[in-house]
């Protein structure tokens, strides 16, 4: 369902729960936030937090797709059919999500969903970006490739967010460029495989 459909108070709370945890997020661990915490700077109650998600790492997860999901929608509409730009697109938004991206990519263990759907995001715009280059390709070749380059990128990624600050744009467009040769060298291997 999406969140037009909703009634505006789930709406609301949903917000004010993201909010809280992005506050949190500023200051510690992802493992060292309680329901408790996220409840008294939402201020909500334990029920109400538990109506929206049962735990910390479900709240974080939910986040996750909906920056992802704003993040696609963005891509979307600024879609200019060159990969790099969607590179670009979606590094300039964890950038300046980098507080949140960079606890995540930090603790692995305690934010396995977020994670994930973050992995599972990249890998399906780079099999997207396979398919379109080497149509012939095998889809288990190209769904491996992508995985592949995808767990690369996160890696790429949790060494670069690693500082507090976001990045300043030269250096975002100089992270994307790096970041598209690897993958693009990994795709043109393919078709001589």
């Amino acid at each position: 369902m999406s969140e037009e459909q909703l009634d505006p108070r789930v709406v609301r709370t949903r917000r004010m729960l993201h909010d809280a945890m992005r506050e949190l997020l500023h200051d510690r661990d992802p493992v060292d936030i309680s329901v408790t915490d996220i409840t008294a700077r939402a201020k909500v109650s334990r029920p109400t937090f538990y109506q929206h998600c049962g735990t910390p790492e479900e709240l974080i997860a939910t986040m996750v797709r909906d920056d992802l999901r704003d993040i696609i929608a963005c891509g979307r509409r600024a879609d200019d059919g060159d990969p790099l730009s969607r590179i670009r697109q979606i590094v300039g938004e964890l950038n300046q999500r980098r507080c949140l991206y960079r606890r995540l990519m930090s603790h692995g263990p305690g934010l396995g969903r977020g994670k994930q759907e973050l992995l599972a995001y990249l890998a399906g715009r780079t099999e997207e970006m396979i398919m379109a280059r080497h149509p012939d390709l095998p889809a288990r070749t190209a769904q491996e490739a992508s995985r592949f380059i995808a767990g690369g990128m996160i890696v790429l990624l949790s060494g670069w967010l690693s500082s507090a600050d976001p990045a300043p744009e030269p250096e975002v467009d100089q992270f994307c460029r790096r970041l598209w040769r690897l993958g693009e060298s990994v795709v043109e291997g393919l078709a001589e495989a």
